[in-house]
């Protein structure tokens, strides 16, 4: 298994709005697909990332580490596409790639157009 950017940013949320419903909600997921990528990542380190009791999450230090590092991922990936703008017009607003996967097929899909 390889790390994957989507379920950090999904942790960073469930950090963020301390609800596993609630982060499912605004990314427009279910919620157990939310409490699977959590697992997944809590599989990859091999070490638990949040303590879940009485309806309330904590980040365990492992927890920490990886939201402050995901954090960086993400700033890092909206430098490198702000960078990629300025080479790659197909990277422009006006032309979006999506990436849309699932558990055993992934396909990109070009959205020519996008706002």
């Amino acid at each position: 298994m390889e790390l994957n950017l989507y379920a950090l940013k999904t942790f960073r949320e469930v950090v963020d709005q301390r609800s596993f419903s609630k982060t499912a909600a605004k990314l427009y997921l279910s919620q157990p697909a939310v409490s699977l990528q959590i697992q997944a990542l809590e599989n990859y380190f091999q070490v638990p990332l949040l303590v879940r009791e009485k309806g309330r999450i904590k980040l365990t230090q492992e927890g920490r580490t990886v939201y402050d590092y995901a954090g960086k991922l993400e700033k890092l990936k909206a430098e490198f596409l702000q960078s990629m703008d300025r080479h790659a017009p197909a990277l422009s607003p006006g032309n979006i790639f999506s990436r849309i996967s699932s558990n055993h097929c992934r396909q990109n899909i070009l959205i020519p157009g996008w706002p």
